[in-house]
């Protein structure tokens, strides 16, 4: 039944006059028809009630998908390293170091020079004086020699007078032979009376003093360490390092090393040098392992003594290398996210091997042609959509 139909009567359909007195206001009585309010209600409500019956796929399929802006690197491997942090000090090159002694007993009278000084050929290092048993060995040598000479000539002269044997002669030329000899090698020796003044042999550094004035020298016993050469072009020093034990293992000789003093307000550039010689036990006072490095220290503040601080690069091995800021952690462990070509992210489990400054080395199944997210990954989660901006 039409609308028209349903809210309006005509009059004429009604028997009884009485019933046409009781129509309610709002009802033309020529038309029987109800006023135009009520018709424009109902058309409301029907309208409202399509509406409610619209499809909900439909609305949702209207919505724009959101997406998370991320930025992302290429996934590559390559080979990285961790550097070992060591600090040790600068001792002389072992093949430079002399140590000077006295072949002979004396007594340190004077010492001229100080400890880390350096010297030049020739210098005065110290004073002693021979001891005077070595002395009199010496001035005993001399005589012998005197003797031994004139008793050859005596016993040549009696010869060729038939008044000697050959086995004579023989004998008096060897006494002199060696009479000769011992005063040869007292002589090498030094020794003479009164004070005796050592020099320096080469330029050097002095490393060490063993004696003190006054102390009795035995014969080759050390007396100082002279190192060769000082900060001049060519030299060589050994480095003498501290590492923790658990780092040694990813050690070997020829490793590079990147050297610093330790001194205060020394703005020298870092020295480079490799390793020499790994050590192969525990040092009984530092419980550390002792790891031997050489380094040009021509125009460096590294001179003997010196404290530094090394970085040591062990040989590098095959990792997926990724920003810091791409790996994430949780209860599960360390993980990163990688877009794919639907630009979903993806979950992926990862196990951190190498960290160098802003880098990770890791290891894990990555797709090597899906980029990794390193910006914008915290609030992801595994197949959420991301809009990619990679970064240059």
């Amino acid at each position: 039944m039409p609308i028209r139909d349903f809210f309006c009567t005509p009059v004429s359909d009604v028997s009884d006059v009485s019933e046409v007195r009781d129509v309610p206001r709002g009802v033309c009585r020529d038309t029987a028809h109800v006023l135009q309010p009520t018709v424009s209600l109902a058309v409301l409500l029907v309208a409202l009630l399509c509406a409610s019956v619209v499809s909900p796929t439909a609305r949702a399929d209207d919505t724009p998908e959101v997406r998370t802006s991320v930025r992302t690197v290429p996934a590559r491997q390559g080979i990285i390293t961790q550097p070992v942090r060591a600090y040790g000090i600068v001792a002389a090159d072992g093949a430079s170091v002399t140590t000077l002694s006295v072949p002979y007993a004396a007594h340190l009278v004077r010492w001229r020079v100080a400890r880390g000084q350096a010297v030049t050929r020739g210098a005065p290092l110290f004073d002693v004086m021979a001891d005077p048993a070595a002395v009199l060995a010496a001035q005993q040598a001399r005589s012998a020699l005197d003797v031994a000479q004139r008793e050859l000539a005596r016993t040549r002269a009696l010869y060729d007078g038939h008044l000697a044997t050959a086995s004579q002669l023989d004998a008096a030329s060897k006494a002199l032979e060696d009479a000769r000899q011992a005063d040869v090698a007292q002589r090498l020796l030094g020794l003479r009376p009164g004070s005796i003044t050592v020099n320096a042999p080469f330029n050097g550094v002095v490393l060490q003093m063993s004696a003190a004035q006054g102390d009795a020298l035995q014969p080759g016993a050390a007396v100082m360490q002279l190192s060769r050469g000082g900060t001049q072009a060519g030299n060589t020093g050994n480095l003498e390092l501290s590492v923790e034990p658990s780092d040694v293992r990813s050690l070997h000789v020829g490793d590079a090393v990147t050297v610093r003093t330790l001194a205060a307000q020394s703005d020298a550039r870092p020295t480079e040098g490799h390793i020499v010689n790994v050590g192969a036990a525990i040092d009984s006072q530092t419980q550390q392992v002792t790891v031997m490095a050489t380094l040009a220290t021509t125009g460096t503040d590294l001179l003997p003594g010196s404290h530094v601080v090394a970085d040591i690069l062990p040989s590098g091995t095959l990792h997926w290398i990724v920003p810091r800021s791409s790996v994430l952690n949780d209860e599960n462990g360390a993980f990163l996210f990688q877009v794919d070509p639907h630009r979903k992210a993806h979950r992926v489990a990862v196990v951190v091997r190498v960290e160098r400054d802003a880098s990770y080395g890791i290891d894990g199944p990555l797709t090597a042609s899906w980029p990794v997210i390193s910006t914008g990954n915290y609030e992801l989660q595994d197949g959420g959509s991301v809009k990619p901006e990679a970064v240059r």
